[in-house]
């Protein structure tokens, strides 16, 4: 249960960050950092100390990449002329 709780608050942290950055929003960016510091406690006690740090530090990038694969594949462009 602390594992879900601790993967929900970063995935509310990445996204208020990316809030942030695009509206220039700085009680979201305030709210994403203490949201994605707050994970680190929660991960640590669930997974011990070992894996709750790495965890906590790998998993915004997980986040991250997850939200950028949809959109690279929108913007895919095909050639107009094949290739001979």
């Amino acid at each position: 249960m602390i594992l879900l709780l601790a993967i929900a608050l970063g995935l509310i942290g990445s996204y208020l960050l990316y809030i942030s950055w695009k509206q220039n929003n700085k009680f979201a960016a305030l709210a994403g950092w203490v949201s994605l510091f707050v994970t680190v406690p929660l991960l640590v006690m669930d997974l011990g100390p070992e894996f709750g740090t790495v965890f906590a530090l790998g998993l915004p990038a997980l986040y991250v990449w997850l939200g950028i694969l949809p959109v690279s594949y929108t913007h895919l462009t095909l050639p107009t002329t094949p290739y001979v």
